[in-house]
């Protein structure tokens, strides 16, 4: 799978949350915690470097930390940070249900990179994602032909669940879906 398959919109729609954060939030810089950074770092030059940024991924990148994405949650937590980017290779929900799960209440930003059909032309909603399975209450992982026409619904739904379950609510939510990649930006709050 290529990495930044589509730079113009992974980047337009972080640009737009991290506006209406800062507007929400009445401040001028966020605090970012950016996930799975990858090696040329173009959203972090693009968007984060005049932030306060922490970068992960779990290769060794110049300038970032080298963390797994749920390890660091277990390890060092999430105080101070307000606004998550969640740029994996498949799909984030996982990873966001620990965030949201581990935020202590206030108001977040979240950028999302779904690549759950970016392999398949059913998607990876019948295969190993659990998460996505219950969204769509396939819990077998029964093969469903066309599924990646119900991208979005699938992708809505699991935030829908994944906020639920961490007890959250999503105030805004922006979708932009650009052949096998879905990029979704949130603002959410926790009581």
């Amino acid at each position: 799978m290529q990495d930044n398959y589509n730079l113009r919109a992974k980047i337009d729609i972080r640009r737009q949350i991290i506006e209406e954060l800062k507007s929400a939030l009445s401040i001028d810089r966020i605090n970012v915690l950016e996930f799975c950074t990858g090696e040329e770092r173009k959203i972090y030059h693009a968007l984060y470097e005049i932030e306060n940024t922490i970068s992960l991924d779990r290769k060794p990148i110049p300038g970032a930390l080298r963390f797994e994405a749920l390890k660091y949650i277990k390890q060092k937590g999430l105080d101070g940070i307000n606004y998550f980017d969640i740029d994996t290779y498949g799909t984030p929900y996982i990873i966001a249900l620990n965030v949201m799960k581990n935020a202590k209440p206030g108001t977040y930003g979240m950028a999302l990179t779904d690549g759950a059909f970016s392999t398949s032309s059913t998607g990876s909603a019948q295969g190993k994602e659990k998460i996505l399975r219950l969204a769509i209450n396939n819990r077998r992982g029964i093969p469903i032909p066309g599924l990646i026409r119900f991208r979005r619904y699938i992708a809505m739904k699991t935030l829908q669940l994944v906020a639920k379950t961490s007890k959250v609510t999503i105030t805004q939510c922006k979708y932009c879906y650009i052949p096998r990649m879905s990029y979704i930006g949130i603002i959410f709050k926790k009581s």
